[in-house]
């Protein structure tokens, strides 16, 4: 009787002790939920930033060029001269580009004209074939036709645009303020990237190096010794090549700097432990029913821990465990 008595007390304290095992979700292969947890999915705009090198320099001095290579049309300073930081140091002859540039415009006209048509004739292939009066094969050569005619001006629209942008880097600016030198005369042939004239500005800066393959856009910012500086402080908005930013006097000549490229993403964050790389692509996995999915994603910036990705489906993803999961792996 007195063990009865015990074991009602013991139930009756747990509230405040746990007696019984707690309820858990268990997959597979023994995984149980206390390995395994869900975290919220919030969509929204986040600052991610990208650490980007560089070191001190005790002059501001290096060469202006052009991504593209011609004849110097027109040299607007001579040596000596200062100039104002964006002004223009001299324009190479680019009439190859705008000639080229011409010529496909009338590509983009012709191939409007021959997706207009393409696109009348799927119209109506559409709905002969939905009646049953045309075959699906005509019907698939129809559709393959419009695909092709909208593929040619895409491609067209890309040229003159690229053509376009070479074009404009006919336009040789000054990075900064400073006095130029070893300026080439006009009707000089330059190469790509080649010193069109050296310019200088006595006193410290930093140079960073961008990588070629970070996408800049003109929202981005540089963040450096705690302050933000606009894009435009690119030394070649161009090519993005290179930044150079006023550092403290007390910085000594040589030293490598860091700072950080500043964006602002639209996306999913996720915490960073909930992206795993499943079948070589990074991924998370979903609940969906009484199983976990895996979800491919794309990943658009890096915050320590978290990530902001695009791709997710829902408004969970398993955060604790994910890399213990399998597709299709039923939950118990």
């Amino acid at each position: 009787m007195k063990l009865y008595h015990f074991a009602i007390v013991l139930c009756l304290t747990g509230f405040l002790f746990s007696c019984e095992k707690p309820k858990t979700k268990q997959i597979s292969k023994g995984i149980k939920s206390p390995n395994i947890a869900l975290c919220k999915v919030v969509y929204g705009a986040y600052q991610v930033k990208t650490p980007i090198y560089g070191e001190v320099q005790n002059q501001a001095a290096t060469y202006i060029s052009s991504p593209i290579g011609g004849i110097l049309k027109s040299v607007y300073v001579k040596n000596g001269d200062f100039v104002k930081k964006g002004q223009v140091i001299a324009t190479l002859d680019t009439k190859v580009f705008q000639d080229k540039a011409m010529a496909i415009a009338q590509d983009i006209e012709a191939s409007k004209k021959k997706l207009k048509y393409y696109m009348s004739r799927y119209e109506r292939a559409k709905k002969l074939y939905k009646l049953g009066s045309m075959s699906y094969q005509e019907y698939s050569q129809i559709k393959t036709d419009l695909a092709l005619a909208q593929g040619d001006l895409n491609r067209n629209i890309y040229l003159k645009k690229s053509l376009e942008d070479e074009a404009s880097y006919g336009i040789v600016k000054a990075p900064f303020d400073g006095i130029v030198s070893n300026v080439l005369p006009s009707g000089s042939n330059v190469n790509p990237g080649s010193p069109i004239a050296f310019i200088s500005a006595k006193k410290l800066y930093g140079e960073f190096f961008i990588p070629f393959n970070m996408k800049i856009s003109n929202t981005d910012k540089i963040l450096f010794d705690n302050k933000l500086y606009p894009i435009n402080a690119f030394q070649d908005d161009k090519s993005r090549l290179a930044v150079i930013l006023p550092i403290s006097s007390y910085e000594n000549p040589g030293n490598s700097l860091k700072a950080f490229i500043v964006k602002t993403i639209q996306g999913q964050r996720i915490p960073s432990k909930a992206l795993v790389l499943y079948n070589n692509r990074p991924s998370v996995f979903v609940e969906q029913g009484d199983k976990v999915k895996n979800i491919p994603v794309k990943i658009l910036g890096n915050m320590g821990q978290y990530y902001v990705v695009s791709g997710v489906i829902g408004d969970s993803v398993v955060c604790k465990g994910a890399k213990l999961l399998k597709d299709g792996e039923k939950v118990k």
